[in-house]
């Protein structure tokens, strides 16, 4: 008759049962080993949300709002996948809030966010909180890249935008994932490219917005296209 050791004990196993079935403590061990495979399993996936990967989730206040149709159509023609998603009058820490389902449901690669006009008007002590915040769900949802415009300095609106950007500057030296693009510099100095309030782009200022989100993406683009063995053109 087999002789099985569990634990230090010595059982005597019948020869049909050594043949037909695993011992119980054997099984139960297997059926452990199973369980904890699958459960690493699911959270591997849990933690790895598929993205597409020329997707662009593009949020922001009425700056993007005011020229969702522009910018929607330069990321077209460079090649992306554009999700434009504007709320006038909407701050960092308003964004903040909404934005775990709107990145979710974009699975994106790449994000362009265009907030802060609306923070530091009385009070900043949320706009740290709030870009962290904001981060904090983008690279949760797979986005690798967070490209965020700053806010025009010499504009009458919001009343300590050097302190948004100072905030800004503070972040993208805490996170890898965040690029700041000078939305301040292309702006700055030129009357001919807004409205009357001098915050809001006119027909020209749309251009140029778009074309400095559709650059600072550039070499993003382009590394995809060599990923999948295609042939930027010349022009």
């Amino acid at each position: 008759m087999p002789i099985a050791r569990v634990h230090g004990r010595v059982l005597l196993v019948p020869p049909n049962a050594a043949k037909d079935r695993p011992m119980p403590a054997l099984r139960h061990a297997i059926t452990a080993v199973a369980l904890a495979a699958s459960t690493a399993g699911v959270a591997a996936c849990a933690s790895s949300p598929e993205v597409v990967d020329d997707r662009v989730l593009v949020i922001g206040d009425s700056l993007v709002r005011g020229n969702a149709g522009a910018i929607e159509r330069g990321l077209a023609e460079a090649g992306w996948d554009p999700l434009v998603d504007g709320r006038g009058g909407w701050s960092i820490g308003r964004w903040a809030g909404a934005l775990a389902p709107v990145a979710d449901e974009a699975r994106a690669r790449v994000a362009v966010v265009v907030l802060g006009t609306n923070d530091c008007v009385r009070r900043c002590n949320d706009v740290s909180q709030g870009i962290t915040r904001i981060m904090d769900t983008l690279t949760d949802a797979g986005v690798e890249r967070v490209f965020w415009l700053n806010v025009q300095e010499d504009a009458d609106y919001p009343t300590h935008p050097e302190y948004v950007n100072a905030f800004l500057n503070q972040a993208a030296a805490q996170w890898r994932q965040l690029t700041i693009v000078d939305l301040n510099g292309a702006m700055s100095g030129r009357a001919d490219l807004h409205q009357s309030d001098g915050v809001h782009f006119n027909e020209a200022g749309a251009l140029v917005l778009t074309q400095l989100i559709v650059d600072s993406l550039s070499p993003l683009a382009s590394e995809s296209r060599a990923q999948r063995g295609q042939v930027t053109p010349e022009r």
